[in-house]
């Protein structure tokens, strides 16, 4: 090997200590110290290392690329694709692990064709990384193209058993596959979204697949939040409430600062229509720590609050706070207003809030 290359493996950027030249690349200390913080998948170290190195020698290849990959970790994908594309320029294809962090940083800009073009250039000059087709099938998943995507988190399970990633997209490839849904655009601002709704199973055992991928995923990392999500939605469209909660309160416990997850998983409890999985007492426990993280400026956290209060028959405190959040819903639409509105007139009634669909405001 001469001196200066360097060898890629799933992480993209894998470089090894004594083949760079001193006269052409980073300072020994300096090196050791990036490379060690990409080791300990330590980003903004690696960030704060090399910036003023790069100020000094900006045409450093190896460098721009390793700033590259951190600033794709830190999702920083407009930064990742200056230094990429610099390094790229600089010092042609090796073994495509540049390619790899640059059609990484497209995708995070949603540049479907451009990474897809970056990641076929990565596969092609190292067809036996698992994460070089992981990410490929990204490119077609979030294009949903799900018949695309699905082989190539096959492959990347094919080459690495233990890739929980991989499993948990492809159960979400295989839960598509197996069920319909109905787009719909709606207009906010100067950008239109496409919001996807759940219409029904097509075929059980596709959707029985991707649910045993999801498991698959999580018995190969129990503390990673993402396959919980993933399957608690899928476990929600099906009305499978008892798990749907269970895959909540993991989610829960894996991220117990995550407001916005407290709030909703609050919600669910307080207001389920199924008594066997509706918990008041949990509910106000999950509410109130929303409403601390949120300062009790939020009025959907106080709303919750009002719901979860009325479970556990504290019918009183429960229209109080749902005064403050209509006080803090004034801006919304009128609808939105009229449903905060009612909600306090149950309440007064003394009677708890009861939804078949918890997702409804």
């Amino acid at each position: 090997m001469q001196p200066g290359m360097r060898t890629c493996c799933g992480i993209g950027i894998v470089v090894c200590l004594g083949l760079i030249a001193p006269a052409t690349a980073m300072r020994a200390a300096e090196f050791k110290d990036a490379v060690k913080a990409l080791q300990e998948k330590n980003y903004p170290r690696i960030v704060e290392i090399l910036d003023p190195y790069l100020a000094e020698h900006p045409r450093d290849a190896r460098a721009l690329a390793l700033r590259g990959r951190a600033y794709v970790e830190l999702f920083a994908a407009d930064k990742a694709l200056a230094d990429l594309n610099r390094a790229i320029e600089i010092q042609p294809l090796k073994t495509g692990g540049d390619f790899l962090s640059r059609g990484r940083a497209h995708l995070l800009l949603h540049h479907y064709d451009e990474a897809l073009a970056d990641l076929n250039v990565a596969v092609e000059h190292n067809p036996n990384d698992a994460e070089r087709y992981y990410f490929r099938g990204q490119a077609y998943s979030q294009q949903e193209k799900h018949e695309a995507a699905f082989p190539e988190f096959h492959k990347a399970i094919e080459l690495d058993p233990q890739h929980f990633r991989a499993y948990a997209a492809r159960g979400f490839t295989q839960w598509r596959k197996g069920t319909k849904y109905q787009a719909t655009s709606y207009q906010q601002g100067a950008h239109t979204y496409v919001l996807m709704r759940f219409e029904s199973v097509v075929d059980r055992d596709l959707v029985d697949q991707g649910l045993a991928d999801f498991a698959r995923a999580i018995e190969l990392a129990p503390d990673d939040p993402r396959a919980y999500q993933q399957r608690s939605q899928c476990n929600y469209e099906l009305k499978d409430w008892p798990k749907y909660a269970a895959d909540r309160n993991q989610l829960v416990r894996l991220l117990p600062n995550y407001a916005r997850l407290l709030n909703e998983t609050a919600w669910f409890l307080a207001t389920i229509d199924y008594d066997a999985v509706r918990d008041g007492k949990r509910a106000l426990e999950l509410a109130e720590k929303a409403c601390e993280l949120t300062k009790h400026e939020d009025f959907a956290s106080l709303d919750t609050m009002a719901a979860a209060l009325a479970e556990t028959r504290k019918f009183t405190r429960a229209a109080e706070d749902q005064d403050q959040a209509i006080a803090r819903a004034k801006d919304l639409p009128e609808q939105v207003m009229k449903i905060l509105r009612e909600r306090r007139e149950q309440y007064r009634r003394k009677q708890p809030l009861r939804l078949t669909d918890p997702r409804s405001i």
